[in-house]
């Protein structure tokens, strides 16, 4: 009896060690691609019934938590990569996507900010990008506070 414990717990070892470096190949091929994913882009808070003031008001008291949230997804990146990759892999790991982190942990705790004051992310698109760039700031106010209540360029009769 001891000797089918005994191999079946040798062959849990094994198969342990299997997972965990296949667990750390996955963390490593998920660094990588981490790395590589693209950077979001021109964004406007959206919430209906709000003006670009108060989306910029909104944002003006979340942004400082964008430093905040970059620091933490930092001490995280470090803390996980030397928990899963160990000490000098783990540090050298997490410093290579350290940038990456931070902005993209920075840019999360500003979105849960203002979500919890009820407004979302919303992504430009190409053409609404451009079309904000070309007006003048009254028209390009008007332009934004349209976005903001959730239109887009298609439903926009202004300047």
């Amino acid at each position: 009896m001891f000797k089918v414990l005994l191999k079946r717990d040798q062959r849990d070892c094994t198969n342990g060690s299997r997972g965990r470096a296949r667990g750390v190949a996955a963390l490593l091929i998920g660094t990588v691609v981490a790395g590589c994913a693209v950077e979001p882009g021109p964004s406007v808070p959206t919430k209906t019934g709000s003006s670009v003031f108060e989306a910029r008001q909104s944002l003006a008291f979340c942004a400082p938590q964008g430093p905040k949230g970059g620091k933490a997804a930092v001490t995280s990146s470090y803390i996980a990569s030397m928990i899963f990759l160990g000490i000098l892999p783990g540090a050298i790991a997490a410093a290579s996507g350290e940038e990456h982190t931070r902005r993209h942990g920075a840019i999360d705790a500003v979105d849960d900010c203002l979500s919890e004051q009820g407004f979302e992310r919303r992504e430009l698109t190409a053409q609404e990008a451009v079309a904000i760039k070309q007006r003048d700031r009254y028209a390009r106010d008007q332009l934004l506070t349209h976005l903001v209540n959730g239109g887009t360029l298609a439903t926009y009769d202004g300047p």
